[in-house]
């Protein structure tokens, strides 16, 4: 074992194996939960990188008892394997980043000058909550700390503790009594809310709160192979509407953007964060290929889908927002290639029965790309229901959607393809995209 925290951290539970044998496991895992269907994948991508290839590290503040009379120091790392409430003091991360060691102590340090009090998950009561950070390839750092708002930050000593020049810092107030990170607003304390990250040589904006895949260089080698398959799918329409790609929970727009340039296709992406949307617009954009345009749907009056809140602090150095464009117009040069790309705001349970009604749509090219907890049960009703000729479904919890997804699936539509992508080196856990067809389809049918 390389890492010092091998057995008090559960997130890198398989690093005791050899990485050849870890990929062997994980292939043997796949085989197994695909042998019900009589579906045998194709091998597994290894991830390029098996050290250091997370992008994004959420820390939990907590509190260590030194002595019988409970006095008590702070801690920042992660929560012990089986202990929700207890967070060990972490020193290294080996999937991260070499250099967070000394960032860490440098934060904990900080901390017991400052004097500030520590949330406690149980009592659900204090001010520090989680520490998140995220980089990106070219060398950005993007530092968020999350607090209540039950005190006050001391700005100008916590932005003292990072002399990174391309260090972006965020204070984020997150009160609800839930273990997340995700904040309800925040305050821009010094550089931009965003990073940039490059996929198969075009530059994707990600923000504070916007999802985007941990692993980005083994993401490139699914995104080559799922373009490689989609091309292979999108057939010309001799009448009628142009086969299109649907593009459920879009996220920042990697997928979508990347398919209607390769593909030459108009895209409809689905997202519910608003977060993630704007990022999606402005990665159309900003790459000047195509024009962009957005729709606010399946929120009622009550919900907000532009939160968080965004404050900015003396020291931002970024404009005043412009906010959600709607029809806003491509810059830059025109390629030879010049699909539409639009996005809409909204949740994929709300839209997805109408959408998949329609004749682009239904003879184009559906993909999915959810949340670790699967589809929605609505979703997997209108795919019942309205079944697309293609579906792509990029997964990150394939036993989950095997089990419980698929069996349904599979009445209506045919594994073609399934191949797991090493996301996760040093764990158990993997990738996987499958290539689904209708059954009464046959390639050149409609």
């Amino acid at each position: 074992m390389r890492c010092r925290h091998f057995g008090t951290c559960g997130g890198c539970s398989a690093q005791d194996r050899a990485y050849e044998l870890q990929l062997q496991a994980k292939q043997s895992e796949f085989e197994s939960l695909l042998g019900p269907l009589d579906v045998q994948p194709v091998a597994i991508a290894a991830s390029t990188d098996q050290w250091y290839y997370r992008n994004k590290i959420e820390l939990s503040f907590g509190a260590i008892v030194n002595s019988p009379q409970d006095q008590r120091s702070p801690a920042l790392g992660f929560k012990q394997k089986g202990k929700w409430w207890k967070v060990f003091d972490l020193e290294e991360c080996l999937i991260f980043d070499p250099g967070l060691g000394p960032v860490v102590r440098a934060v904990r340090q900080w901390v017991e000058r400052e004097n500030l009090a520590i949330y406690d998950n149980r009592r659900h009561q204090g001010f520090l909550r989680y520490l998140v950070m995220r980089k990106s390839t070219g060398g950005g750092l993007m530092v968020t700390i999350v607090t209540t708002s039950s005190g006050s930050l001391p700005k100008e000593s916590f932005e003292a503790i990072f002399d990174h020049p391309r260090a972006a810092l965020m204070w984020g107030i997150q009160d609800s009594s839930g273990d997340t990170a995700m904040t309800q607003r925040f305050e821009i304390l010094r550089g931009e809310p965003f990073l940039y990250e490059n996929l198969l040589g075009r530059r994707f904006r990600c923000g504070a709160n916007s999802f985007f895949q941990t692993n980005p260089r083994a993401f490139e080698l699914l995104l080559e192979d799922l373009a490689g398959q989609a091309s292979a799918v999108i057939e010309p329409s001799a009448s009628g509407p142009k086969p299109s790609i649907l593009d459920l929970y879009c996220g920042v727009g990697a997928i979508g953007i990347t398919l209607s340039e390769r593909l030459g296709v108009p895209v409809l992406g689905i997202e519910s964060s608003a977060s993630s949307i704007e990022d999606a617009v402005f990665n159309a954009e900003k790459r000047g290929s195509f024009p962009a345009s957005i729709n606010l749907k399946g929120f009622s009056a009550g919900e907000s889908p532009l939160n968080p809140v965004v404050e900015r602090g003396p020291a931002s150095t970024r404009g005043e927002p412009s906010g959600l464009v709607l029809g806003s117009g491509g810059k830059g040069d025109s390629p030879a290639l010049n699909p539409s790309i639009n996005f809409m705001l909204a949740k994929a349970e709300d839209v997805a029965g109408d959408l998949l009604s329609k004749p682009e749509y239904r003879d184009g090219l559906v993909i999915l790309d959810p949340p670790r907890s699967g589809l929605h049960p609505k979703v997997l009703e209108n795919l019942e229901k309205s079944p697309p000729k293609n579906l792509f479904y990029v997964c990150c919890n394939p036993k989950l959607a095997l089990q419980t997804e698929f069996p349904r699936l599979c009445q209506i539509y045919k594994i073609v393809r399934a191949k797991a992508f090493d996301f996760f080196p040093q764990t158990p856990h993997y990738e996987a995209l499958f290539v689904l067809r209708r059954r009464d389809s046959r390639p050149g049918s409609g």
